[in-house]
């Protein structure tokens, strides 16, 4: 990976005293790294007057989902089953029950993550049942992206310590940092593809096209304010 840095032309000078002023810039620090989770949001849900079927057939996936033992990353956002009810004439009439069952997966094994996916639609049976695939896409893992935030913070301080003595010899004055600020330059999600629900399109998995892994520049604006005197 390699360091991209570009410095803003433009400075402002400031008269703070009558032998001192200021000097205002910004620098960009950036690293390039690949993107390597794996991220999906997965719905199920059922939909019948059968309480037991219902139930039933949610716990099928949940104690599928809980017992696969590929190197997968499992987030349970939601487990609910509750009834439905249409009103006609001011009376409450049963129409179904509803069961929804939300999971969000991770993983950097691209195959364990792909056949957890599979086996899930697999196990949908009949059309009560909907699988949901929805925002797979490759992301930058949140320990690993803060790791590169703190490398470009001290590269961006070490730099500025560096440039202000460079600085202070040229101009013939003595310059010290008086202010440091940062900004980050990141959108931590690729591409992403979306997939429609199984119980409404005759759609295997076999047949989505392979979601391909991209590099990303993470980066780091830093402002800077000098005095010289």
């Amino acid at each position: 990976m390699k360091n991209i840095f570009k410095i803003l032309l433009v400075s402002s000078f400031f008269v703070t005293s009558l032998f001192s002023y200021e000097i205002k810039f910004s620098k960009e620090f950036s690293k390039s790294i690949k993107q390597d989770l794996l991220v999906a949001n997965v719905s199920i849900q059922v939909k019948k007057e059968n309480e037991v079927y219902v139930n039933g057939s949610i716990s099928k996936f949940a104690e599928y989902i809980t017992s696969f033992t590929g190197d997968v990353e499992k987030i349970n956002s939601k487990y609910s089953i509750y009834p439905r009810y249409v009103y006609t004439n001011g009376e409450a009439i049963l129409k179904s029950y509803n069961g929804n069952l939300e999971y969000q997966f991770k993983s950097k094994d691209e195959a364990s993550l792909n056949e957890l996916l599979k086996q899930i639609m697999l196990l949908k049976d009949g059309a009560e049942e909907s699988v949901l695939i929805r925002n797979l896409s490759w992301q930058i893992d949140e320990k690993e992206l803060n790791s590169i935030f703190d490398e470009l913070r001290i590269e961006g301080i070490s730099w500025i310590n560096t440039y202000k003595m460079t600085l202070s010899k040229r101009i013939g004055a003595s310059c010290k940092v008086k202010d440091i600020s940062f900004n980050t330059s990141f959108d931590r999600y690729a591409p992403r593809m979306e997939m429609m629900s199984v119980s409404k399109v005759g759609t295997s998995f076999a047949t989505m096209p392979k979601l391909e892994q991209s590099d990303k520049d993470v980066k780091y604006n830093v402002n800077y304010i000098l005095e010289c005197r």
